[in-house]
């Protein structure tokens, strides 16, 4: 007995490793594969500095994503010190979203919002997914330049930020206005839907009762009392998308005046008031246009 305890005393933490390996064996594949070790440069000052792998991948995956070609990003001038060069990058990436949002006459601080000139263009739905992921990318770098000052950088790196900074400045640029309804808000309905219809404490609901509620424009606080759709209140009460539930009832009414009664013949649906509301809230997408799909998703 003492010698099967030994034995097991022994082989646990290696069986314990393997099993990590196994379980992370994706995530690190994928690390050791962005992984090209670690290059020596010399800056300006003729200093030695280690060009920290992950951040050229970062970096890396930000250019590919905005299709930058890699020979176009020439030298650029920039403080003696990386480090600053970066900060100084993004801190005018940031005035130069408060400048579009100035030039388009919107006062987001005057609804309480409390992050920045950019964050608010990002979660209005202003930029397609590639551009909000290189933003994500750049911010990251930035923060942990911020937080941590050891962190080596090299003048390739701060050049390359730079570039990926001025061609998402161009796209901030282009910005002719902000979109008046988020899709985000949207699928923020169908997803709590989901949630409700899946719990089946609501399976009583009658397509007459939602009617009844598209009438009286009443049927996003209807929802948004239910168990499961809390989520909803956040959208009701943050003056951000101030004028969504408008839109949104608006736009069941216009369905409801051209379709009650044929439920069945054009989604297949006479009994569900629930299921119907997730038909109509789909079709209010489907008539809408300028979704963007988040290609780094599926890898295309």
């Amino acid at each position: 007995m003492i010698m099967w305890a030994e034995i097991i005393r022994i082989i646990i933490w290696p069986l314990a490793l393997v099993i990590l390996a196994l379980l992370f064996r994706k995530p690190i594949q994928e690390r050791i594969r962005a992984m090209k070790g670690f290059e020596y440069l010399e800056n300006k000052d003729g200093k030695k500095r280690v060009r920290v792998s992950f951040i050229e991948t970062s970096l890396r995956e930000s250019r590919e994503i905005l299709e930058i070609p890699e020979n176009s990003l020439k030298e650029l001038p920039h403080q003696d010190d990386p480090k600053q060069a970066i900060m100084y990058a993004w801190a005018d990436l940031e005035k130069c979203a408060q400048e579009k949002v100035d030039e388009l006459g919107i006062d987001y601080k005057q609804s309480g919002f409390k992050n920045t000139a950019l964050v608010y263009l990002e979660l209005r739905g202003c930029f397609p997914p590639k551009t909000e992921t290189a933003i994500q990318n750049l911010q990251m770098l930035r923060n942990q330049i911020a937080h941590y000052p050891s962190e080596a950088i090299s003048d390739i790196d701060a050049n390359e930020y730079i570039g990926i900074k001025d061609e998402i400045k161009k796209t901030i640029d282009a910005i002719q206005g902000v979109p008046a309804v988020q899709l985000k808000s949207i699928s923020m309905i169908m997803r709590n839907l989901s949630s409700v219809i899946d719990d089946g404490a609501y399976n009583h609901i009658t397509i007459s009762e939602i009617h009844e509620h598209i009438e009286n424009e009443t049927i996003l606080n209807f929802i948004a009392e239910m168990d499961g759709a809390q989520e909803l209140k956040g959208i009701l009460d943050s003056d951000l998308w101030k004028g969504f539930d408008r839109f949104y009832t608006k736009s069941l009414k216009s369905i409801y005046y051209g379709y009650a009664g044929k439920e069945r013949s054009k989604w297949g649906i006479e009994n569900s008031g629930l299921c119907l509301i997730m038909a109509w809230t789909v079709e209010i997408i489907q008539m809408g246009s300028g979704w963007h799909p988040n290609e780094n998703l599926s890898e295309l």
